[in-house]
C-alpha cells in the first residue's frame, strides 16, 4: 500500500500540490484525473522520488519512501512518463525494464526475467500488440 499524508509542492513559489492525503491499496487500479496544470505529473513525480516534497509523507506499506535504497525502492514502483519522443522499443520490450532492478551489471534477460515479462504482458492484455513499436501506438 503506498500511502500519501498530508502531501505540498511548490514550483517557484507557486503551490501546486496542497496538503493531498491519499491511499492506494496492493492490487488496485487507479486513475488520477484533472485539468491541465493541477499537479497531477508533480504528484506522481513526488511518488517515484523525482522531486522531493515540502512538507507531507509518503510511504510504502510503513516505511518512509526516503529510507529506501534507490535499487529496493524500483523494484517496488515505476515511473513512467509519457514523451512525445519514444525510443523505438516495442511494447515487450518496454516492459522488459521493469526487471532491470533484478538484473546484473550485464542487463541480459534470464528465463525467470522472460517468464515474468509474458506473465505481465498476459495480465495487461497486451498479448496482441507487445511486438508493436510503442512510438505507433496512442500516449
Amino acid at each position: 500500500m503506498i500511502k500519501i499524508h498530508n502531501l505540498s509542492f511548490s514550483y517557484h513559489n507557486r503551490r501546486v500540490i496542497d496538503g493531498i492525503s491519499a491511499e492506494f491499496k496492493k492490487g488496485e487500479i487507479c486513475s488520477i484525473l484533472g485539468r491541465n496544470g493541477c499537479g497531477k505529473t508533480t504528484f506522481l513525480k513526488l511518488v517515484a522520488r523525482l522531486l522531493s516534497p515540502e512538507s507531507g509523507s509518503i510511504s510504502v506499506g510503513d516505511i518512509d519512501i526516503n529510507t529506501f535504497e534507490r535499487k529496493s525502492y524500483a523494484r517496488l514502483l515505476a515511473y513512467l512518463p509519457q514523451v512525445m519522443n519514444a525510443p523505438s522499443i516495442s511494447v515487450s520490450e518496454l516492459v522488459s525494464h521493469g526487471r532491470f532492478p533484478y538484473m546484473g551489471f550485464s542487463r541480459s534477460l534470464n528465463e525467470i526475467d522472460k517468464e515474468k515479462i509474458n506473465t505481465a504482458i498476459t495480465l495487461t492484455n497486451l498479448d496482441s500488440i507487445q511486438h508493436k513499436k510503442i512510438q505507433n501506438l496512442s500516449g
